[in-house]
């Protein structure tokens, strides 16, 4: 997957690398000989990512859906994990079941220069909330209740 080219005059500090997945989280653990028991923290965040890159790619590719999927990082350390249609749709993925306002810090910067973008964290929260702060909407999913909106075509 490729990184969200900058606009002209825009999003100056962005880091333009690649990002890889895996088709399958168990080979991943597999290669990294992690069983799913040990996995913590930033792996096991990976691994989460991973799933969900592999359900909004099945989505887009079972409807013929075209539309370009990048990533946002800035070099500054903050990272989008999936920006769809050149930033219609940002999707974050936060292995937690308790979401604070710091780790919503890289969507708010984005809907600063893009407020039209609908943002979206997908987690391992109970249900589905959304927060409101200074103009921007962010919607913060279970994974489950995800995976049925898109499937549903209701992340658009």
């Amino acid at each position: 997957m490729e990184p969200l080219p900058a606009r002209p005059g825009s999003r100056k500090n962005l880091i333009s690398t690649p990002k890889f997945y895996l088709f399958d989280t168990g080979v991943a653990r597999t290669l990294r000989r992690t069983s799913i028991g040990g996995l913590r923290g930033a792996e096991a965040g990976h691994l989460f990512e991973t799933f969900i890159a592999n359900k909004l790619f099945a989505y887009l590719s079972c409807n013929n859906r075209r539309e370009p999927v990048h990533f946002y990082r800035t070099k500054a350390g903050s990272e989008i994990d999936f920006v769809l249609n050149h930033g219609a749709v940002l999707i974050e993925c936060k292995l937690s079941a308790d979401i604070r306002s710091a780790g919503l810090r890289a969507l708010n910067q984005f809907l600063t220069e893009s407020p039209k973008s609908k943002a979206i964290v997908v987690s391992m929260e109970p249900r589905s909330r959304v927060v409101e702060a200074e103009g921007r909407r962010i919607e913060i999913h279970p994974w489950r209740e995800f995976c049925q909106r898109l499937w549903a075509g209701k992340i658009w």
